[in-house]
């Protein structure tokens, strides 16, 4: 009824799919699906420890290739003539699981109250972006204030690097303006 985003819990489902399949995350995601898209062959995502892909971070990609993944997300999993991800898969894991509530645990790892949260949670995208430009859109936030949004009513992918790491104490203030940025400069103007 209540849950707390953890990237360790990407990292589980990487191990879970490396146990099922054999494979690990990365080289299951560059021979299905960069190579499919052109992704760079020098793309870069660890194993910690090998064959585990920590799955919930630390991909290095260019931006230009993090845009065709969101090219194939707006076309509902297609890529030129090939259907690369099935439009129900899509479907049921872009859709927000459960209901918005963020958990806070007592002392003893029991669950103490629910609070709202005006984010919502799919299955490893976030499915609304009310608090950031009140549109709706899949969102993919990654480490160092980084993030991608697309915008299927609009045709539309934004993205945005950054190294708010550098400056953490920064980055509410850094959001904030770049929100604002997309809302009055992008998103209202089309």
């Amino acid at each position: 009824t209540v849950w707390n985003y953890s990237t360790y819990d990407s990292y589980l489902i990487s191990t879970f799919f490396t146990g099922i399949t054999g494979h690990s995350l990365n080289q299951y995601a560059a021979d299905n699906l960069f190579s499919h898209l052109g992704i760079a062959a020098d793309t870069d995502w660890p194993n910690l420890p090998d064959p585990i892909t920590y799955g919930g971070g630390l991909l290095n990609i260019r931006s230009r290739d993090l845009a065709k993944l969101g090219m194939l997300m707006l076309y509902d999993g297609r890529w030129d003539t090939e259907q690369l991800i099935s439009k129900e898969w899509l479907t049921q894991s872009t859709a927000a699981q459960g209901s918005g509530l963020i958990a806070t645990f007592d002392g003893m790892g029991e669950p103490a109250a629910a609070a709202p949260l005006d984010l919502y949670y799919g299955m490893q995208w976030w499915t609304k972006t009310g608090v950031m430009t009140g549109d709706d859109a899949l969102t993919a936030r990654g480490h160092a204030g980084q993030f991608m949004q697309i915008f299927k009513d609009k045709g539309l992918i934004i993205l945005i690097t950054s190294d708010a790491d550098s400056y953490p104490e920064t980055l509410p203030v850094r959001s904030s303006q770049i929100n604002s940025f997309l809302k009055t400069s992008i998103l209202d103007k089309l």
